[in-house]
């Protein structure tokens, strides 16, 4: 038997936020600028993130003469240092333009926060704004540095030869070191 709907109500959504914002403000602790967005309670954390800085590819090929450097003169071998060259030439391209669309979407998030933190009120679950526009984007933002996004691989090759970096120039004596 097929059952047909009969009424649909509209406008629930838009109801419901309409009288979400009649109701008490919560007191938030919030940090929202160009680099940041922080917006909590004592008890809820609305939004944590800070924006990530992009990495330019001589900034990264100079790390990689560095890291050289120090390991030819300690006479550590370096495992994976061309490949990782390699993946940097080869995907540097798609990197940047990741990295720009994170960057404006970065931005759209912070200028969402500045004109909608007022509007975190006690029931936030009914705050349509909240769950429909702000919680997409954070996850949007997120979605750019997973595990295997190419943005999330070029900042962990980066940061991980900068260790690299610093446990040469602490004086770590190494016979070789796997870097990719």
């Amino acid at each position: 038997m097929i059952r047909y709907v009969t009424h649909v109500e509209q406008g629930t959504l838009y109801d419901s936020y309409k009288a979400h914002m009649n109701k008490e403000n919560l007191e938030l602790e919030y940090t929202i600028n160009k680099n940041e967005i922080k917006v909590s309670t004592s008890n809820t954390s609305f939004v944590n993130l800070t924006r990530k800085d992009y990495i330019h590819r001589a900034e990264f090929e100079e790390l990689i003469k560095e890291v050289r450097r120090e390991a030819r003169g300690i006479g550590a071998k370096l495992k994976g240092i061309n490949k990782l060259s390699e993946f940097i030439n080869e995907n540097y391209h798609k990197y940047f333009v990741r990295f720009n669309d994170y960057d404006e979407t970065f931005d759209v998030l912070v200028l969402l926060w500045e004109q909608n933190v007022h509007n975190i009120k006690v029931g936030y679950s009914d705050n349509a704004i909240y769950n429909k526009v702000l919680k997409k984007y954070e996850f949007g933002i997120q979605r750019y540095f997973n595990q295997d996004s190419i943005l999330n691989q070029y900042h962990s090759y980066f940061y991980k030869l900068q260790n690299i970096l610093e446990q040469l120039k602490a004086g770590e004596k190494y016979k070789s070191v796997a870097i990719a």
